[in-house]
């Protein structure tokens, strides 16, 4: 309904989904193959446990389809930046609350204007601090290379391979 309102102010649209934390869901198989992480062992329960991930992976995945789905409908995608990212690592041992990779390695995906147009992964080192200022050089707003983190845009443009030679976390 609020894509459908097809209003001419700019807007921010937040949508948070529980579907990726535990307790998932029990009782259905997922779709691809289930695949466990490098981290964990190869034991039945691990697997059924990654299987019912997958699973609510699936269901967010679907919902987060209609909401593109709507904007794209709306007349929207050509103006409209989605960004797609999580706060943390997956909820399994020796992950989430961790400083290890599989506890601090997030989702960051974009579709919109100004290159992200998709079709490629970038595998640079890259923060949620770097979304900011991405934002704020996006839509022309000046001083963003003076907040934390660094704007993205190079990345995306294809005119830097890095903008950060490390990225701080903390526990």
């Amino acid at each position: 309904e609020f894509f459908k309102a097809k209003s001419e102010e700019p807007f921010l649209a937040v949508v948070g989904f529980f579907e990726a934390h535990r307790v998932f869901t029990e009782g259905n198989a997922c779709r691809g193959e289930v695949r466990v992480p490098y981290h964990l062992p190869e034991h039945p329960d691990v697997r059924t446990d990654v299987n019912n991930l997958n699973w609510d992976v699936e269901a967010m995945d679907a919902a987060f389809g209609r909401i593109l789905s709507s904007i794209d409908d709306a007349g929207l995608r050509d103006n409209t930046l989605v960004i797609y990212t999580t706060d943390h690592g997956i909820a399994f041992p020796g992950a989430k609350s961790t400083l290890f990779k599989p506890g601090v390695e997030i989702s960051l995906i974009a579709r919109g204007p100004g290159g992200f147009d998709g079709g490629r992964r970038i595998s640079a080192l890259v923060s949620n601090i770097d979304v900011f200022p991405t934002l704020m050089e996006l839509i022309g707003i000046e001083g963003h290379d003076t907040v934390e983190g660094k704007s993205l845009l190079p990345l995306v443009r294809g005119e830097a391979e890095k903008v950060n030679e490390a990225v701080f976390v903390e526990q």
